[in-house]
């Protein structure tokens, strides 16, 4: 979604950095998941858009909990993550496989 750009924004919702993580869920993970104190959403784009690992950190456990809450499927927690239609979230499972692939030589279903 971000074009593998750190700095990427959305025009349509708060989602910022790497992994497009929006205020709500990197508050949410921040505070209650990783336990780092309050996380000020007033920042948001400027923590997101320039604390690359810790916008990695939060993608990795958001895309956990998915993998938990939608029956261990790491096909359907990309799904849960894109949040589109059927075929949108296809499409992009596929975009993703197919990156995770040429970067790492593995699908999305071989990451443990």
């Amino acid at each position: 979604e971000s074009g593998f750009k750190s700095d990427a924004t959305s025009n349509y919702s708060t989602a910022a950095g790497y992994c497009q993580i929006i205020e709500g869920t990197a508050k949410e993970i921040y505070e209650d998941v990783l336990h780092r104190g309050y996380y000020d959403v007033e920042k948001h784009d400027y923590i997101m858009t320039t604390d690359w690992e810790l916008n990695l950190e939060i993608a990795v456990c958001l895309m956990r909990r998915n993998y938990e809450a939608n029956w261990n499927s790491w096909e359907h927690a990309v799904y849960a993550y894109h949040g589109g239609t059927e075929e949108q979230n296809l499409a992009y499972f596929w975009e993703v496989n197919t990156r995770i692939y040429e970067l790492f030589g593995i699908s999305v279903c071989e990451v443990i």
